[in-house]
């Protein structure tokens, strides 16, 4: 029931979410947006979505994602409120929703 809405970040906050992305090699996109829900009133709280996706040839556990997924969360600096999912399974409707925001796609890796 969550709406979303732009981050509203500066370029250079986006650049930070950039460089800690570029870290891992199986991150394909991420997406970020503002959370808002009543509960957290004016407090920014944000959702960071991201597509992850392994070599064909290794078997992907739920928790190998679960790993990235806490490697981005510890290594990105933000005292705001950040919630981290994959895009995939139950978060694949969320993924969809999100992306629809304008400028919230903040990563795509280079090809």
């Amino acid at each position: 029931n969550d709406r979303f809405a732009p981050h509203g970040l500066s370029e250079k906050r986006i650049g930070d979410f950039r460089a800690v992305l570029s870290q891992h090699p199986e991150i394909r996109k991420a997406w970020l947006a503002r959370r808002e829900h009543e509960v957290f009133g004016n407090i920014p709280n944000f959702l960071l979505v991201m597509e992850i996706k392994h070599p064909w040839f290794k078997f992907t556990l739920s928790s190998i994602n679960q790993g990235v997924l806490e490697s981005v969360l510890q290594k990105l600096d933000v005292e705001e409120p950040l919630i981290v999912i994959d895009s995939e399974g139950d978060h694949k409707a969320i993924r969809k929703k999100v992306a629809k925001i304008p400028n919230s796609g903040i990563y795509q890796k280079a090809k």
